[in-house]
């Protein structure tokens, strides 16, 4: 999903949208998160 709304960014910026901020921002979040998630995983597994 982050990787989507990254490629969307990137579309809405060469168009000149200012949109484009806001997904950037949701796909650093989204990132973060699954990476946290990914992390909880691994400690549970030992």
């Amino acid at each position: 999903m982050a990787i989507v709304l990254a490629a969307l960014s990137v579309i809405l910026a060469m168009k000149g949208s200012g949109y484009w901020i806001v997904l950037v921002v949701l796909a650093t979040i989204l990132t973060f998160l699954s990476a946290n998630r990914a992390d909880k995983i691994q400690k549970t597994k030992g």
